[in-house]
């Protein structure tokens, strides 16, 4: 369950937890709780803990998204910061926060790819497949160098030369966003719409919105007057028989 949960949000809200309690006890009803109000304060209360063991075990492990936030004073340890000072997690709808590095690399080398990617981008001719190979490959390494270090704008561009580049800046934003990510692998949804109305009307309404200067001279005429009405006849007087 714990699991579960976390491969939707590493830092579950209290009102989140409880939503997952209830879900828990709404598909097995055996797990019911007959002494709570809810029926599932106790396995609320349970998977928080459960939340909190497991965070523990990946940031052991290794899993930098929660060992970032893993650093306890003590008094072997004075210089780390407080358990729950500064707590660095995903916002909502961004993926790919804080990701480990690709298998057989290390900050060393990832650092060596760095260089190698400014030294390619100011070049006249760019090797624009190297370049997209080694931005994907380093992609863990800036977002160790935004969320760790939270480095100026200037700074961080200076760093990464790559990323003024209008292809490379859109993928940057692809990578890390829930809906462009989707957009990706949906390319139905990638149709854009057409802002003109469609139906009968169509023809009348773009005739008369259309621009005077691109419009037909004859019809920009004015309409014609109206028939005159004539004037209203005079009824005779009524007249009584004696």
């Amino acid at each position: 369950m714990a699991e579960t949960m976390y491969n939707f949000k590493p830092y579950p809200h209290d009102k989140e937890v409880g939503m997952a309690a209830e879900a828990l006890v709404t598909a097995h009803p055996c797990l019911r709780e007959h002494g709570s109000k809810n029926g599932w304060y106790g396995w609320k209360v349970a998977l928080k803990f459960k939340m909190g063991n497991y965070r523990t075990r990946l940031a052991r492990s290794g899993c930098v998204d929660v060992s970032v936030n893993a650093g306890k004073r003590s008094r072997t340890n004075p210089e780390n910061d407080c358990p729950h000072s500064n707590i660095k997690r995903a916002r909502r709808a961004e993926v790919n926060y804080l990701p480990n590095f690709p298998r057989g690399e290390n900050e060393t080398t990832l650092e060596e790819m760095r260089v190698q990617i400014i030294q390619e981008t100011e070049k006249t001719e760019r090797d624009q497949i190297l370049i997209e190979k080694l931005m994907h490959t380093t992609f863990a390494l800036r977002r160790q160098h935004i969320v760790q270090g939270s480095p100026q704008v200037r700074e961080f561009l200076e760093n990464w030369l790559a990323l003024r580049m209008q292809s490379q800046g859109e993928d940057e934003v692809e990578i890390t966003d829930t809906q462009l990510a989707l957009l990706s692998v949906v390319p139905d949804l990638q149709t854009p719409v057409s802002p003109r109305p469609s139906g009968p009307f169509t023809h009348s309404c773009h005739t008369t919105c259309s621009s005077p200067l691109s419009a037909d001279p004859q019809t920009l005429q004015s309409p014609p007057d109206p028939p005159a009405r004539s004037p209203p006849q005079r009824l005779s007087p009524l007249t009584f028989s004696p």
